[in-house]
């Protein structure tokens, strides 16, 4: 079981939304001050009470260094597993149409053959072919997806 200090130190650390080198530094200080208290006869339980509750505590810290308080930077992982999972979806209904028709792009030729080369192409009368635009938008979901996490990644570090 862990100690009140350690506890302590976890809790502030869990409230800061703050890159691991800064919490590594932030979790240094404050066991050098609970280290610095016990040597002059105090207890954690007297420097927790000095310092104030670990949600107190991780505010002031919060203003003090311009740290963001709280769970903010999940949100950038979210937001890169939902975009993946909607660019996931979109190249899916992609294939599942395109298999389903048959049909690998616009033009068809259906006659023709024994007669002689006559052959009659059919192609969309607006020039927009839907599947293709269901793989460009899942292939930019996927690349804006991919983009979060590296930056979710980064920010952690």
């Amino acid at each position: 079981m862990r100690n009140v200090k350690d506890k302590y130190i976890s809790d502030v650390l869990k409230l800061l939304s703050a890159p691991r080198s800064k919490k590594r530094e932030i979790a240094r200080d404050l066991q050098e001050a609970f280290a610095s208290a016990s040597e002059h006869g105090e207890t954690s339980e007297q420097v927790i009470e000095r310092l104030g509750n670990s949600d107190a505590f991780a505010r002031s810290l919060s203003a003090e260094l311009g740290i963001p308080y709280g769970k903010r930077r999940t949100l950038n992982l979210a937001l890169g597993i939902l975009l993946l999972v909607i660019g996931s979806i979109l190249i899916a209904a992609y294939l599942i149409i395109s298999a389903a028709t048959g049909i690998p792009n616009s033009n068809v030729g259906i006659i023709g053959g024994a007669d002689g080369p006559t052959q009659i192409y059919l192609s969309p009368s607006d020039g927009i072919d839907g599947t293709a635009v269901i793989l460009a938008l899942g292939i930019i979901f996927i690349l804006l997806s991919v983009a979060f996490l590296i930056f979710y990644i980064k920010k952690r570090r």
